[in-house]
């Protein structure tokens, strides 16, 4: 894929709540069993263990039992994973499972990120959960129908789904008082865009960049209320995940510009806006 491919992935892809009742073909399906096989390794090193559930294997009332409160109709399958329930396991989980989505795209599927609108236990059950491990999410697959259903309008009027944060609230320079101006951010202005662009749950956008020399340092900068909720439901970590979904978009399209680079955990000097804003990780460029 050219870099112009991965800009028109990232501002094709929606969320798609109703779909056409029928499988996808078996040629889509091995694409998406052979995408995930070969995925590279996450960026923090977290092993995530990853499965298509077709409704070509599983019926259409194991499907329905799979359970996501009346949100989804007539997907074709799920996209379903584990990982080990920790700050870096959920980040890993974000963006693997972000590519897939990407690549989901790319056959012409549509998908929805689900982070708290499934029944867990019997997703867990699916993968075979083992212990220490979460089902931070699951993503819903079929075939889009030709137009929106009344709840995929709904909800995204809702979550505000269209609506994006400026740079000067997400990207910095040296600390957290200067923003970022596109200009400074040279050939990594893409990148950073298509970062702005990625989903998060509730379009929180939780996910902050400080440019400082040839290092952006991500963070996770929390809402209160909306970090008690998640505690509160015992949900993931579900806005660490979206900085795995940003940080899976500043990547690939930093790769396909040919700029080099690579993840890296190294703690900064860097003062913090207050204390619901926790470092992630790095690009170290190259």
């Amino acid at each position: 894929m050219t870099a112009s491919s991965i800009e028109q992935l990232i501002r094709a892809r929606t969320s798609i709540r109703g779909y056409r009742n029928e499988p996808i073909s078996q040629a889509q399906q091995d694409s998406i069993t052979s995408f995930i096989d070969n995925l590279a390794p996450p960026p923090l090193g977290t092993p995530v263990r990853i499965k298509w559930v077709s409704g070509q294997t599983e019926s259409s009332s194991a499907l329905r039992r799979l359970g996501t409160y009346g949100m989804i109709k007539n997907p074709a399958g799920y996209i379903v994973g584990a990982v080990a329930n920790t700050p870096a396991g959920v980040v890993d989980f974000g963006y693997q499972v972000e590519l897939i989505v990407l690549e989901l795209t790319r056959l012409g599927l549509g998908s929805c990120w689900l982070g708290g609108s499934f029944t867990k236990s019997r997703f867990a059950q699916v993968m075979g959960m083992q212990a220490g491990e979460a089902v931070p999410a699951v993503i819903s697959v079929g075939l889009p129908l030709d137009k929106r259903t009344l709840l995929d309008k709904i909800t995204r009027h809702s979550a505000g789904s269209d609506q994006r944060k400026p740079w000067s609230t997400l990207f910095f320079a040296d600390d957290f008082e200067m923003p970022l101006p596109q200009e400074q951010a040279g050939d990594y202005a893409a990148p950073l865009e298509m970062l702005r662009l990625a989903p998060s749950a509730s379009n929180r956008q939780p996910w902050r960049v400080v440019l400082q020399d040839d290092k952006f340092h991500f963070y996770v900068q929390r809402q209160p209320s909306y970090h008690r909720t998640l505690n509160t439901l015992k949900l993931s970590d579900l806005q660490r995940l979206d900085v795995g979904i940003a940080m899976s978009h500043f990547e690939i399209t930093a790769t396909e510009l040919g700029l080099k680079g690579r993840w890296t955990e190294s703690q900064t000097e860097i003062h913090l806006p207050d204390a619901m804003t926790e470092y992630v990780a790095t690009w170290q460029q190259a």
